[in-house]
């Protein structure tokens, strides 16, 4: 068996036509460990369409503690298999007591110690994340999270991220490396509200949400948004340029596309934009 590259699926397509060569792709889903087939020749694998293997689940999908145990799991698996590069698209500031955050922590560990090239990614909160919840924002004028309005965050486009994975997995120069990534800026709720406001042409208000309102939450995530409360997560787009060779793609750009699609039901936020929308 010839040696694999792994690559978050967003970044296989721009990986693959940049060499032709093939990649094992996937995420932090769903995945049988004990596979090796996963690793079949001369096709690009989705990892997330395989059942799962050893890996406690509840009714509402992989819980926070698995995401340790499958991502340890894989970088062994990925080992024993004769992978000679993987690319771990981690978190931002994985050394937090947060749960979230810190089930990444062991997974970067492992890769460390296990021999293969690697490049690891932490990035910022998507830029993504806002299309969700794009409608609401524009029917109510208000953009409501569930944390303080004046703590600040950094954030990044995942397509961004997805061309770094990219760069990392055809060329050597990231190898070894272990790279904070995010967009410029660190912004409270109402620095991205008066954001939004520009954009569409009309105000929208910020406003905090009560976690202690909101039904269905567990306990990790109610200690983020405390944390969130009185500290964000904030980082520099310095990191991410010189990676990419290119200026970041921004926040007020991401809400454009948005605006200009109306409604997210349907929207492809990955899909490909020129580069003079990037700026």
């Amino acid at each position: 068996m010839r040696p694999y590259t792994y690559a978050v699926a967003d970044s296989v397509s721009a990986a693959t036509s940049r060499t032709g060569a093939t990649f094992l792709a996937g995420g932090t889903t769903l995945v049988d460990l004990m596979k090796l087939e996963v690793l079949t020749p001369e096709q690009v694998v989705d990892i997330n369409s395989l059942p799962l293997t050893g890996i406690t689940v509840d009714g509402t999908g992989l819980r926070i503690g698995a995401l340790e145990e499958l991502g340890v799991a894989f970088v062994e698996l990925a080992r024993a298999a004769g992978v000679r590069r993987f690319v771990f698209s981690s978190v931002i500031h994985p050394s937090l007591g947060l749960q979230n955050h810190a089930a990444k922590a062991p997974v970067e560990a492992a890769l460390y110690d296990s021999g293969m090239e690697y490049a690891v990614f932490q990035p910022a909160l998507f830029f993504q994340n806002y299309a969700a919840g794009w409608d609401d924002i524009l029917r109510t004028g208000v953009l409501a999270e569930p944390w303080s309005n004046e703590t600040r965050f950094s954030r990044v486009d995942y397509r961004d991220v997805a061309d770094a994975v990219a760069l990392a997995l055809t060329e050597d120069r990231l190898v070894g490396g272990t790279y904070e990534v995010a967009s410029a800026g660190q912004l409270d709720r109402h620095d991205v509200a008066e954001l939004i406001s520009r954009v569409v042409g009309r105000p929208i208000r910020p406003r905090r949400v009560d976690p202690d309102q909101l039904d269905g939450i567990k306990p990790a995530m109610k200690a983020m948004f405390r944390h969130y409360d009185h500290a964000g997560l904030v980082s520099t787009d310095v990191t991410l340029t010189a990676v990419l060779g290119r200026p970041p793609r921004t926040l007020e750009a991401y809400f454009r596309e948005l605006a200009r699609r109306g409604y997210p039901n349907g929207t492809n936020t990955h899909e490909k934009e020129s580069h003079d929308e990037r700026t």
